[in-house]
């Protein structure tokens, strides 16, 4: 059985520290992953084996249309951080996943898409 997989993938990021209170990040992954392998050849066996090992007939012949993937990948990213004080600095961060599924695996079709948004503030000494 041959097995084949490629992935390609691409990553940036930028960092931007205006002042000594805020600073920004921006970022950007890229990934394109494809997979699959050839047909299975089973043996042929006589029917006193089939019958001695009480197996079935099984088809096989479509099996390795199960493994096929072809998907992308994105994800950006932006963050801020304020410095408040001189040990507690007030974050905003946003994300962005996409996902491009363009042969359904087992589980069918994943393309979707979400973002996320986060809020927090950061104790600590930041080295601004």
């Amino acid at each position: 059985m041959d097995y084949t997989s490629k992935a390609h993938m691409a990553s940036a990021n930028l960092y931007y520290h205006p002042n000594t209170s805020i600073k920004f990040s921006l970022g950007a992954n890229i990934s394109k992953s494809e997979a699959q392998f050839n047909p299975i050849q089973m043996p042929t066996v006589g029917q006193d084996v089939l019958d001695a090992i009480e197996a079935g007939y099984y088809d096989y012949s479509m099996i390795n249309n199960y493994s096929d993937l072809s998907y992308t990948f994105v994800n950006f990213k932006f963050g801020t951080e304020y410095k408040l004080s001189q040990s507690l600095a007030f974050t905003v961060d946003v994300d962005y996943y996409d996902l491009t599924d363009k042969q359904g695996y087992v589980y069918g079709d994943e393309t979707g898409s979400f973002y996320i948004i986060r809020t927090g503030l950061r104790l600590g000494n930041f080295g601004f």
